[in-house]
């Protein structure tokens, strides 16, 4: 892990798969929680597709405060421009032919939430990405989509692969300490890869929450700070390096300190297991034999192999009803 690109790799790989795992981190401010706080600008004409047709507009948004397109469109100018409008990478483009890492952890996440998701309603992602695991499920159930980010070229992924999927949802900026929404209106609220970002998450926890209608449902995939199956080429910098170094992106946090966390925000029924015992990144075909023994690796979660071999947490849970 000495160089730049493995650093990026693994930012990819275990930060937001479907999540498009891998916002990249600027390297003047690299904490997210510094990034949330700036004023309204609206993004340039070359926010386009590539043959300059406008990107695809879905019905009139549902609330008043989010109605009009650019007004909300955010752009936050703090740290590297490089890493905020940086193109779009291929393994971010939704592409669920793709046998590679990200999707079989996309997969893996659907199976995960399938028994769980409501008949319909509404969905939105915090910290989107890519925006592919909220994708993947509108695919499952018919839900009016929302993705939402703060980084300009998380906005074009997230608008590059509605189109490519063919569904129509919304992708806007927004605040993830002060989502720009109103409390008790999404049926499904979900991050992948993006609580670990903060030293304090509890102020996202309690947004996620605030949003949720009672008897949604909240789900939160988190990268932990330590040593796993996948990542085993990283143990010595994670017992060097400090927690949150400039790129990497983990949590301290016990399990039981994330489910404490959870439900001080208010939920219930908080479901928290270990995932993801796949053959180490640095290993030649990981990725194939990840597919080849797809079954057997998915049979590991939730269980001792996983808690000590795996590389992150499934969280789901409940806001109760009145």
């Amino acid at each position: 892990m000495g160089d730049l690109r493995s650093r990026d790799r693994l930012c990819h790989r275990a930060h937001r798969h479907a999540h498009g795992l891998g916002l990249a981190a600027p390297r003047a401010h690299h904490y997210r929680d510094r990034l949330l706080h700036r004023r309204h600008k609206s993004l340039p004409e070359r926010d386009r597709h590539r043959d300059g047709d406008p990107l695809p507009v879905a019905a009139p948004l549902p609330y008043p405060a989010l109605s009009h397109d650019h007004e909300q469109e955010t752009r936050y100018r703090e740290g590297d421009a490089a890493a905020w409008d940086r193109p779009i990478r291929d393994s971010e483009l939704f592409d669920p032919a793709r046998r590679d890492i990200f999707n079989f952890i996309d997969e893996t996440k659907v199976a995960r939430l399938r028994p769980l998701l409501p008949a319909r309603g509404n969905a939105i992602e915090i910290g989107a990405g890519s925006g592919r695991l909220l994708i993947r499920l509108g695919r499952e159930r018919p839900y009016r989509l929302f993705a939402l980010d703060y980084a300009p070229y998380a906005i074009r992924a997230v608008r590059e692969n509605y189109r490519r999927a063919k569904a129509e949802g919304y992708a806007l900026f927004g605040d993830a300490r002060s989502l720009p929404l109103p409390a008790g209106s999404f049926d499904v609220v979900l991050s992948g890869g993006l609580l670990e970002h903060f030293r304090d998450p509890a102020p996202i926890l309690a947004e996620m929450a605030r949003i949720l209608r009672p008897g949604g449902l909240f789900y939160a995939d988190i990268v932990p700070r330590k040593v796993s199956l996948y990542r085993w080429a990283e143990r010595e910098r994670m017992a060097r390096d400090e927690n949150l170094a400039e790129g990497i992106y983990e949590s301290d946090l016990t399990k039981s300190a994330w489910r404490d966390l959870i439900r001080h925000a208010g939920l219930r029924d908080v479901r928290l297991i270990s995932a993801g015992v796949y053959p180490p990144y640095t290993l030649r075909g990981h990725e194939s034999l990840t597919w080849r023994y797809g079954s057997v690796l998915r049979a590991l979660d939730g269980t001792l192999i996983a808690d000590v071999l795996g590389f992150f947490y499934m969280v789901t849970a409940r806001k109760p009803r009145p």
